[in-house]
């Protein structure tokens, strides 16, 4: 046997070693990176009220969308309607007047002449059992639950269509103050502001909330001489949060809110 035929048999050899070798340490290769990929996208577990018990989003079994307040804020969305547009089938019905636009989840909405919803508005799990209240500002929240799909066993009444949970921040140790001012057109004015404070270290403290709206209308009155349909909004929550012990956490809120645009009352 030629030398040469001899040396052709050990490239072959060789060649064949190393293309068994590289298709070892590729599929190596391939899950060291599948696994890189996968620790860069794992996301933190989402804690959720959505079935009265705090439970991570997955083991709720109905159609749920959850946003932060911090993400809210950031993306300067500072009410429901801006919730409204990034949760799938859900919308509002405006009708031009302050505090009054229904809510529709998923093609479902009450008659509006009939002073209630098909939607539940539940606010650190207190209801709202009426048409109003789907204007929140959204400040000082900690988080925002959209339930879609018939949730009566759990809320009751007007929750056939789904529900709409605001789970607000609660005041700490640790001072919290954001004011903001806004204006715009037709001598738009707003001011904004969200605060808390320990009165008491580790024991009671202290959360206000509140905004300032007003903007004049557009409508020519030529006759009175003035614009018409013109916006005031006035709305403040407060919250004393004591908590004496590690087992007792109480939190008394009081909420207002106050609309002049010259529409009819629907009671307060």
């Amino acid at each position: 046997m030629s030398n040469s035929y001899l040396s052709g048999i050990k490239k072959m050899e060789s060649s064949r070693t190393n293309f068994h070798g590289k298709r070892l340490w590729l599929p190596v290769l391939l899950a060291s990176l599948g696994a890189a990929a996968h620790a860069e996208i794992e996301l933190p577990a989402v804690t959720v009220t959505a079935n009265k018990q705090a439970q991570s989003l997955e083991a709720v079994a109905a159609g749920v969308s959850v946003f932060a307040g911090d993400d809210l804020e950031a993306a300067g969305i500072d009410s429901l309607e801006g919730v409204a547009r990034m949760t799938p089938g859900f919308t509002f019905q405006a009708s031009g007047q302050s505090g009054l636009q229904p809510p529709v989840m998923r093609g479902l909405t009450a008659n509006i002449m009939g002073f209630s919803s098909s939607v539940a508005l539940v606010v650190d799990g207190v209801p709202t059992l009426r048409g109003q209240g789907f204007d929140d500002n959204l400040l000082g929240i900690e988080r925002v639950e959209v339930l879609r799909g018939p949730q009566s066993t759990l809320y009751g009444r007007n929750a056939e269509a789904g529900v709409v949970g605001i789970v607000t921040r609660k005041p700490g140790n640790d001072s919290y103050a954001v004011v903001s001012a806004e204006a715009g057109s037709r001598d738009k004015r707003v001011l904004r502001f969200d605060a808390s404070h320990a009165l008491v270290k580790d024991s009671l403290y202290l959360g206000v909330a509140g905004e300032y709206f007003e903007q004049d209308g557009f409508i020519d009155n030529t006759f009175k001489g003035r614009k018409e349909d013109g916006r005031e909004r006035h709305n403040g929550r407060l919250a004393l949060r004591w908590t004496p012990d590690e087992r007792t956490d109480a939190t008394l809120r009081y909420a207002r809110r106050d609309y002049r645009d010259a529409g009819s009352l629907w009671g307060r």
